[in-house]
């Protein structure tokens, strides 16, 4: 499931239908997965308009974002016309959304951006389950979407199961515990699967166990530290795999700071938005802000389970 991200620094900009948005800012922001999906040579002017549309203005904080319905694009040489209608009486302020930006996917960057995003992430389900539209307004933007699954409705036999696997390194135990413990309540809950190697048996063909976890995972949350990237088994096993995943399948890659190391120095993480500030890892906070950053993490990850 995606939603477009549409960004703008005309305050008037979504007061008219046919309005028109630069080239040189479709797909900024949009994870390399997407951008192969959504090709501006090809599919991206047939396949946006089949998913819901978040307008804003850039910040300041009491500016307010809308939902629209796509109804075409068209491309000139220098800019894409959009012919759109805004729906129902929705609309949320922009520090509400910035509050849970992590949860829309949306770098904090991107709200003083002019530019056009496509993530993936299912818009009216994740508005539905951190309550920032009514039930009434879910259900009138839901029917604009007829082809897309209405937030809790699922196929009776389609496998609605959610899979997330956890990197880390042993020497960040801890951390791992205080993640599983958090996600547990989601595991007994939901269709939740949540798996790290502390799941291995004595005689599992562990490599095959990790890859098979790995290739049907739907998010992975990395647990960064130096210690996690010394790790040659890391580098070479888990990596690999779960950065084919985000590119292939749109796996989520959740990284979470433990303790503070250079991961920004390195290419294929530096790319994903972790929950925390590298500024402010776990390690260095209090107890309660810890545990505040790991409900956010929980929250996150329930938004991508179907009801």
């Amino acid at each position: 499931m995606y939603y477009n991200l549409i960004v703008s620094a005309n305050k008037e900009q979504w007061e008219r239908s046919n309005t028109p948005f630069p080239s040189s800012r479709i797909l900024e922001h949009t994870h390399e997965h997407i951008k192969q999906a959504f090709n501006l040579e090809g599919s991206f002017q047939s396949c946006a308009p089949k998913y819901p549309a978040l307008l804003m203005c850039e910040s300041p904080t009491e500016q307010t974002a809308k939902i629209a319905k796509i109804y075409s694009i068209t491309k000139t040489d220098t800019e894409y016309i959009i012919d759109f209608k805004v729906l129902s009486d929705f609309k949320i302020r922009n520090n509400e959304l910035e509050e849970r930006a992590f949860q829309f996917d949306i770098d904090p960057f991107e709200f003083h951006r002019t530019h056009w995003a496509i993530k993936n992430i299912d818009l009216l389900a994740t508005l539905d389950r951190l309550s920032l539209a009514s039930d009434g307004q879910i259900k009138k933007l839901s029917q604009e979407f007829p082809d897309l699954t209405t937030p809790g409705v699922s196929e009776d036999n389609e496998d609605t199961s959610i899979s997330v696997f956890i990197s880390y390194s042993h020497k960040d135990k801890s951390f791992l515990e205080r993640i599983s413990v958090h996600l547990k309540p989601l595991e007994r809950r939901l269709s939740l699967n949540v798996w790290d190697d502390q799941k291995l048996n004595a005689g599992d063909d562990w490599r095959g166990e990790i890859r098979s976890e790995i290739e049907k995972c739907s998010a992975a949350i990395l647990v960064l530290s130096a210690d996690f990237l010394d790790s040659d088994f890391i580098a070479n096993q888990e990596l690999p795999p779960l950065l084919e995943a985000a590119k292939e399948r749109g796996a989520r890659i959740i990284p979470v700071i433990a303790k503070p190391c250079m991961f920004h120095e390195i290419d294929e993480l530096a790319s994903f938005q972790a929950i925390n500030s590298p500024s402010t890892p776990l390690l260095a906070m209090s107890e309660a802000k810890a545990e505040e950053t790991l409900v956010q993490l929980a929250s996150t990850i329930r938004t991508l389970i179907p009801d």
